[in-house]
């Protein structure tokens, strides 16, 4: 016996009507599929424009570090430059409100996400960071409070295991008279963060984006149109 016969019998010679709602089935299944599909590769999109999960990108050349552009630090992204100078001459003026973090907590997480980005590169075993000349290590301070008379900053310290072998890096505290000038000291330097700006999408990548939602869209409707026969 055919299994087209078992079907017959089965449904009452209705077989036909059996399998297109199996085929109509199978459709709404892929339907579904390819919106999954294309809402996912839309919602990527859109979460990369933001930058977040983006590796921070040394400035500088292969023998200086200027700076750092793109650091996550507790969601958010900051470039940062190393300049040397009294707090006045870099920051323009030494408060805090000129101060781009203004905790200590907030410091102190900058710091440490400063060190997370030097790691694993050539400067977190040799000098080259702007300001700091020393062989075995470099400080780069973070201010988070002034007065009319000192500072204090959190200062991620980078040392170099060929100087100091099995010696961590390390967050901590300094502070100092306002006065003071990181010119001549040749391990320490300022780290002047600001916000990353935000990454407009060019025109081209504006047009894929509408693109997929518009096949989404298409997708979308013709799942339902299928969902309405079917249920016919």
């Amino acid at each position: 016996m055919s299994g087209d016969s078992v079907i017959n019998r089965l449904v009452g010679g209705k077989s036909n009507s059996l399998s297109i709602s199996l085929r109509k089935g199978a459709d709404m299944g892929k339907g579904n599929w390819i919106t999954g599909a294309i809402s996912g590769l839309v919602l990527g999109f859109i979460s990369s424009l933001g930058g977040a999960n983006a590796s921070p990108i040394l400035q500088g050349t292969s023998t200086s570090l200027t700076g750092i552009n793109g650091i996550d630090v507790g969601g958010v992204l900051y470039n940062v430059a190393f300049q040397d100078g009294t707090c006045a001459s870099v920051f323009g003026v030494c408060d805090t409100a000129h101060f781009s973090f203004t905790t200590q907590a907030s410091a102190t997480a900058a710091s440490a996400s400063l060190l997370s980005a030097i790691a694993g590169t050539p400067f977190d075993i040799m000098v080259g960071t702007v300001g700091c000349t020393n062989l075995g290590s470099c400080a780069m301070f973070t201010p988070f409070q002034a007065d009319a008379f000192s500072f204090t900053a959190a200062t991620a310290g980078n040392v170099f295991p060929s100087a100091f072998p099995g010696v961590p890096d390390l967050v901590g505290l300094s502070s100092g008279p306002i006065s003071f000038d990181m010119t001549p000291v040749n391990a320490e330097t300022w780290a002047v963060w600001s916000i990353a700006p935000t990454e407009v999408p060019e025109a081209a990548t504006w047009a894929i984006m509408l693109i997929g939602l518009f096949g989404v869209a298409f997708v979308a409707r013709k799942a339902r149109r299928l969902s309405g026969l079917s249920a016919a």
